[in-house]
């Protein structure tokens, strides 16, 4: 594990070259602890030829990719006379889960209180939920039964709904 430090995680400088870095944990200590490092996980500057492997779908050979945590300026920086770096760069894998459903229970499939249940043990490095329930003529309102924590990284997208218009109101109605 890389983190916590003032600056950079790793520097690869000043004409180093033929590194490569695999399994690691840079700016967190798990899947669900960050601790990022103060600019750059990986910071490399006038140096060549060094292999920084991200994604699992390019980690091959039993080399392992680097997990990456909120870094301050990213999971890698690359300056200066820097040339031929090989950086494996692939997005997160994602989940989408659908509301289709305003009931307020994790109990019935399709509602948001589901969705997030879903997203907290089924769901992905970032999870988006996106909604589809069916309207008829009115404004759809969804009344939650319990209060809802979200463990994994997640986009609510409420602009997903047939019907959105840029118009909306948000209210909650806390019970005792």
């Amino acid at each position: 594990m890389i983190v916590g430090q003032a600056n950079h995680g790793v520097v690869l400088a000043s004409g180093a070259s033929k590194n490569a870095l695999y399994g690691n944990w840079i700016g967190l200590t798990d899947r669900e602890t960050t601790i990022g490092n103060g600019s750059f996980g990986v910071y490399i500057v006038d140096s060549s030829e060094n292999t920084v492997q991200l994604s699992a779908a390019a980690a091959g050979a039993g080399r392992e990719q680097n997990i990456f945590g909120a870094n301050a300026n990213g999971p890698v920086g690359v300056y200066g006379s820097s040339t031929a770096n090989v950086i494996n760069i692939a997005p997160p894998p994602t989940k989408t889960f659908v509301v289709t459903s305003a009931a307020g229970s994790k109990d019935v499939p399709g509602s948001l209180t589901w969705a997030i249940y879903q997203v907290n043990y089924q769901g992905a490095d970032l999870n988006y939920i996106n909604f589809n329930i069916p309207r008829g003529t009115g404004e759809v309102e969804i009344t939650l039964t319990e209060t809802l924590y979200i463990a994994r990284p997640t986009i609510i997208n409420g602009t997903t709904q047939p019907g959105y218009a840029g118009n909306h109101s948000f209210g909650s109605t806390a019970a005792n």
